[in-house]
C-alpha cells in the first residue's frame, strides 16, 4: 500500500524514508513512534517548533521508541506500516487538502498524529503514549503547528486547528471498517474470494457499480465485506480500491429521533456532503431493504431512496448493500429504479468442509477472547452438529456461534484465577452444548462405529440379531434394511440409537436409507 497518495514536499518525503530505514532495524514496521522520531530528526520548518518551543529532542524519543519496539511482538507487526501511522497518512492528506495546500508538509502530518481533545488514543498509538510520557501539552502543539502553517497563506480550518474529525456526522453514525481492521478487529474471509472477486468487479464499473450481497442470515454477508476491507489494506485490490475506505451506516441510529419533517433529510444529507467530500469513502448499508421508507414521516412523503438513487445514478456516492434473499425479492426487485442501481451477489451456505476452513481462520480472535485454546477435532464437531441439529440460521454462522458459547463457558468454568492455565476447547465441549439445547443424546459422537455396536446390543435380549443387522446397515449402499424384531424388546429405544451412527457419521452412507421396524409374533 503506498502511504501518502498526494504529492509531499522534500521534508515530507525525507521524514518517510527516515522511518522506514530506522523501522527496518527495529520492528520492520513504521509506527506513529517512528514517524515522531523521524520529524526530529529531519530538519524542516517544524524542526525550530519541536526543539525550541517545547524542548522535544531525537534523543529522548528515539529512547522511548527502543523501549516500546523491544516489548512489541511478532503478532504486533502489521507489515511496512502500521495501522495508526496509515491512519496519520490519511489524516495528513485530508489536512492539506482542506487548507488547499498543493503538498503534504511535516506539520500536516504532525496534525494528524495528535489525538482530538479528549480522545482516547488508538490502539497501539505509540505517538500517544510518547508525548504523555515527555509530558507534552498537546492543545498547545497543535496551536504551535496550525501558526506554523498558517504563514504560508493557507488557513486552516476551525475543525483542523481544534483537532476535530473532518467527518463528524458519519463518524456518529457509521464505523469505520478500515480503522477495525487495522486494529485486529476484523475476522478474515479468505473462503469468500469468489464473492469479494464480484464485489471488486462490480465497484470498478462505471454504471450500477453498487453490490447488493444477498444471502440468509447467518452466510455471513457482512463478513463478505470485512474480508474485502482487509484486502484493501493489504494492497491485494486494483488500484482505483486501493485508498478507498468502507464506513458500515447504521440507517436505524440515522432514523431514530426524526420526528419532524426535514430533520432527517439534514441528517442523511450531512452525511453525503461528507462522503462525497471525502471522495474516498463506501457506504455499507446493512438490511438494504429498510432505506425503502426510511425517514418517511407521512404517507407519501421522502424516504431515504428518494435522496440516495439521484447520487447512486450519477455515480457520487457507492454503496455495497446486504439483504437476504426474502427481502431482495420483496422490496429491491419490485423498486425497478432502485434494483437498475445495484447489482447482486449472492451469498450461498458454506458446506461443513467450508466452514471448518472458516472457523480455522477466524478461530484466534475467540482464543484470544476467551483466553483458551480450540482443538481441531473440536471445530470440525461444532461444524458438523450445528449443520445437523441447529437450524436457526445458516452456516458458517451458528458454527461460529457454537464455537464462541463453548469458548465462553470455558473460561467462566476456570474462573480466570492468578496461575490459572490456558482452557482446552475439546470436541467434548461442543457436544455437551447441543446436548443441552436440543435434548438429543449425542454423546456417542465420541465413540467409533464399532464401540457403539458393541454396546447396543446389551439393550436387547436377542443381541446377536441386532448387532448383523446393524453391521449389515453400515455395509448397504442404497435401498433398505429390515429388521424382524420381537415386539418386547423396545423398537422406539432400538430406533433412536439406530439413527445415531447414521446422523454422526452421513459419509457411511451414499445414499438414502429406509428402514422399517416390523413388529413380529413371538
Amino acid at each position: 500500500m503506498s502511504e501518502l497518495k498526494m504529492k509531499r514536499d522534500a521534508s515530507t518525503t525525507a521524514v518517510v524514508k527516515f522511518a522506514q530505514d530506522y523501522a527496518k532495524g527495529s520492528t520492520g514496521s513504521v509506527s506513529t513512534g517512528h514517524l515522531l522520531l523521524a520529524l526530529c530528526s529531519v530538519k524542516s520548518a517544524l524542526t525550530p517548533v519541536l526543539k525550541n518551543n517545547f524542548g522535544i529532542s531525537a534523543k529522548d524519543v528515539q529512547k522511548e521508541v527502543a523501549a516500546i519496539d523491544k516489548q512489541r511482538s511478532v503478532a504486533d507487526i502489521q507489515g511496512e506500516f502500521a495501522g495508526p501511522a496509515i491512519n496519520a497518512f490519511e489524516r495528513a492528506e485530508q489536512v492539506a487538502k482542506e487548507r488547499n495546500a498543493a503538498e503534504v508538509t511535516p506539520g500536516d502530518l504532525l496534525l494528524a498524529l495528535l489525538p482530538s481533545p479528549g480522545a482516547e488514543a488508538l490502539d497501539n498509538d505509540d505517538f500517544t503514549f510518547i508525548v504523555a510520557k515527555l509530558s507534552i501539552d498537546t492543545n498547545l502543539l497543535r496551536h504551535n503547528v496550525v501558526s506554523l502553517l498558517e504563514r504560508d497563506g493557507t488557513p486552516v480550518s476551525v475543525a483542523i486547528s481544534q483537532g476535530q474529525s473532518l467527518t463528524p456526522t458519519l463518524d456518529k453514525y457509521a464505523r469505520d471498517l478500515n480503522a477495525w481492521g487495522r486494529a485486529g478487529k476484523l475476522a478474515p474471509c479468505t473462503w469468500r474470494g469468489k464473492e469479494i472477486s464480484k464485489i471488486i468487479e462490480i465497484l470498478g464499473q462505471r454504471l450500477q457499480n453498487n453490490p447488493v450481497l444477498v444471502g440468509d442470515t447467518g452466510v455471513g454477508t457482512v463478513s463478505v465485506v470485512e474480508g474485502l476491507v482487509l484486502q484493501i489494506l493489504s494492497g491485494n485490490v486494483p488500484d482505483s480500491l486501493k485508498s478507498q475506505k468502507i464506513y458500515q451506516l447504521d440507517m436505524g441510529s440515522v432514523t431514530a429521533g426524526s420526528k419532524y419533517r426535514g430533520e432527517f433529510e439534514e441528517r442523511l444529507g450531512k452525511i453525503v456532503k461528507e462522503v462525497t467530500e471525502a471522495g474516498n469513502i463506501i457506504l455499507l448499508i446493512e438490511d438494504l431493504h429498510t432505506i425503502i421508507g426510511a425517514g418517511r414521516i407521512e404517507d407519501g412523503g421522502a424516504d431515504a431512496t428518494s435522496y440516495l438513487k439521484p447520487l447512486l445514478a450519477r455515480g457520487e456516492l457507492r454503496c455495497i448493500g446486504t439483504t437476504s434473499p426474502d427481502e431482495y425479492r420483496a422490496h429491491i426487485e419490485r423498486d425497478t429504479n432502485l434494483n437498475g442501481l445495484f447489482q447482486e451477489v449472492k451469498v450461498a451456505e458454506l458446506t461443513v468442509e467450508d466452514t471448518v476452513v472458516a472457523l480455522q481462520a477466524v478461530k484466534h480472535l475467540y482464543e484470544r477472547h476467551h483466553g483458551v485454546s480450540y482443538t481441531d477435532d473440536s471445530l470440525l464437531v461444532a461444524a458438523q452438529l450445528s449443520e445437523r441439529y441447529l437450524h436457526t440460521t445458516k452456516l458458517p454462522g451458528k458454527a461460529i456461534q457454537l464455537v464462541d458459547r463453548a469458548g465462553s463457558r470455558a473460561k467462566n468454568a476456570r474462573g480466570g484465577g492468578a496461575g490459572e492455565t490456558e482452557k482446552i476447547v475439546e470436541a467434548a465441549d461442543m457436544i455437551e452444548i447441543v446436548v443441552g439445547d436440543t435434548g438429543i443424546p449425542l454423546t456417542s459422537l465420541t465413540q467409533t462405529e464399532s464401540e457403539n455396536c458393541l454396546a447396543w446390543p446389551k439393550l436387547f435380549t436377542r443381541a446377536s440379531l441386532v448387532k448383523r443387522r446393524l453391521w449389515n446397515l453400515f455395509n448397504l449402499h442404497s435401498g433398505a434394511c429390515v429388521l424382524g424384531l420381537n415386539q418386547s424388546i423396545g423398537l422406539s429405544r432400538l430406533s433412536c440409537f439406530l439413527a445415531l451412527p447414521v446422523s454422526a457419521r452421513p459419509s457411511l452412507l451414499e445414499s438414502w436409507l429406509v428402514i422399517y421396524l416390523i413388529h413380529q409374533k413371538p
